[in-house]
């Protein structure tokens, strides 16, 4: 924590606290769950956050969100729209747009009597930034499929040859190795997939990245084909999951 931040959420964190001590019984469970509440607004405000201001249907807009998409993969995309709108955005992929998105509320708790029914409409183009945003999340391929698509793209070719695999995997801890350094790029751009998928999906926390490509390497082969032997790779991916 920043000591910018330490200071913004010290007065808020003794507020909390006394006022979880004056409500409940010497503080206990709702002081943990006042103060996880702060905890977890200080690691939000850690996390940077792109801002990208858009002009609604505008086709240049949507072609600027579309190559930022590309350009950055970020995690997660938060879109302005109603939160009662989301069940509905993955029908999207059986519409022909333009079409328009309604939530609907005749309850009017909290907003004055004259103002029911409650509505609100969003249309959509193919020329909204929005919906660029929205196509873009339903579309981000499944990070547990890919690192399992990478494993068994790595396992098919490091078998082309005889004993590939074999040399492969005994390199990967050597960095001063020939096939070691071959390997960097390799390695890095696997441990950036295994990072995200171990934010995404319970994996055992026990495995690096290295390890598991050691691990495939070291599986045992068709002495006539030289490919992996079934089950073998599978057993590895299902013992990944914590």
């Amino acid at each position: 924590m920043t000591e910018k931040n330490e200071g913004s959420f010290h007065g808020l964190r003794l507020q909390l606290q006394e006022a979880a001590s004056a409500f409940a019984d010497g503080a206990g469970a709702l002081e943990g769950i006042l103060l996880g509440i702060v905890d977890d607004v200080d690691r939000a405000l850690r996390e940077p956050l792109e801002i990208f201001p858009v002009c609604h249907h505008s086709p240049a807009s949507a072609t600027a969100m579309a190559r930022r998409l590309r350009e950055k993969r970020p995690k997660v995309v938060y879109l302005e729209l109603c939160e009662d709108m989301a069940p509905l955005l993955t029908e999207l992929r059986n519409c022909t747009l333009p079409v328009a998105v309604q939530a609907f509320a005749s309850d009017v708790d909290g907003f004055p009597r004259e103002w029911a029914p409650l509505s609100v409409v969003a249309p959509i183009t193919e020329a909204s930034a929005e919906y660029q945003a929205i196509s873009y999340a339903l579309d981000a391929p499944d990070v547990w499929r890919a690192l399992s698509e990478w494993l068994e793209l790595y396992d098919r070719c490091a078998t082309e040859y005889p004993g590939m695999s074999a040399r492969v995997g005994e390199s990967l801890s050597d960095d001063t190795s020939a096939v070691g350094t071959l390997c960097g790029p390799m390695k890095n751009s696997f441990a950036r997939l295994f990072e995200r998928a171990r934010q995404e999906v319970p994996l055992r926390p026990d495995l690096t990245p290295t390890q598991l490509l050691s691990m495939v390497s070291a599986l045992p082969k068709d002495a006539r084909t030289g490919r992996t032997l079934e089950p073998c790779l599978r057993v590895v991916l299902d013992g990944l999951r914590a």
